[in-house]
């Protein structure tokens, strides 16, 4: 089929959009046809391209034209599926930008991402000083969250957050880089220390207490004891690194669901390094 072309007055509704490769092509015939304007709506795997006019919808995964009623019938469901207070918040750290994709420090942001592509889900929406997104993980209602603070502001975006929804500190997981453990390998705990990393350090300090749970994802070791520590966690991994890291993330999502299930010791007896 060929890519639905988008123009001023279309009002188009997508669903599932199937890979990557097909999220490319409809951005850029966003970007082609409406110029800047696509800056103003969202690309994911349930996107709504609202503007007053006409009307074409289409399911991208059975390829069949979907009447409106029934695209807006599902929209609905979903939103009554993941709305209302959440029951976990799930925050990946890292910096927010182009310029730290890929890095070691955004293990945790590379997590998330993993996690909301799993569910299709979107991270995107800015509340609480963070992208956020909501999903239902394990049967449990949660909030994803990559704080936009930069990573030693990280605690202002959680503590908001949980102040607001009014949750106890036994219901967030955070999950983070960890330069001790190698490329690949995880660590789960349900409680501790900053242990010297700056994103867990605002989050104890702002919210008053370490006895939350985390996941660490290894990044490895720095190459040498003199070695500048922020510049290799604000180093890229290496092509070979990032398979590893890929299966790390993929493993990681899988914690979080036994987690939010109150399943932490198999989490730790299948995963721990």
């Amino acid at each position: 089929m060929n890519p639905l072309r988008i123009t001023e007055g279309d009002f188009v509704v997508f669903f599932d959009l199937p890979k990557r490769r097909n999220y490319d092509i409809i951005e850029a015939e966003v970007k082609k046809d409406m110029g800047d304007a696509w800056h103003d709506f969202r690309v994911s795997s349930a996107v709504v391209y609202a503007a007053a006019g006409c009307c074409h919808c289409i399911d991208r995964k059975e390829n069949e034209y979907m009447g409106i009623m029934e695209i807006f019938a599902q929209l609905s469901a979903n939103h009554t599926q993941t709305g209302g207070k959440p029951e976990w918040l799930i925050v990946g750290l890292g910096n927010p930008g182009m310029t730290y994709e890929n890095t070691r420090h955004n293990a945790g942001f590379m997590t998330i991402d993993t996690l909301a592509k799993a569910q299709n889900a979107d991270v995107t929406r800015m509340k609480f000083k963070a992208y956020c997104g909501d999903i239902v993980l394990g049967g449990q209602k949660c909030l994803l969250m990559k704080p936009n603070t930069y990573m030693n502001n990280s605690g202002e975006a959680v503590e908001a957050a949980m102040q607001f929804y009014k949750l106890d500190i036994d219901r967030l997981i955070v999950v983070y880089d960890d330069i001790s453990l190698d490329p690949g390998k995880l660590r789960i705990r349900r409680k501790g220390s900053d242990g010297g990393h700056n994103g867990i350090k605002s989050i104890i300090a702002l919210t008053g207490s370490q006895d939350f749970a985390r996941i660490k994802v290894g990044v490895g070791k720095k190459p040498h004891k003199d070695y500048n520590l922020a510049d290799w966690v604000l180093s890229q991994f290496k092509k070979d690194e990032m398979p590893l890291m890929e299966e790390a993330c993929r493993h990681a999502c899988e914690c979080l669901e036994l987690m939010v299930q109150g399943k932490t010791d198999a989490a730790m007896n299948k995963f721990n390094a």
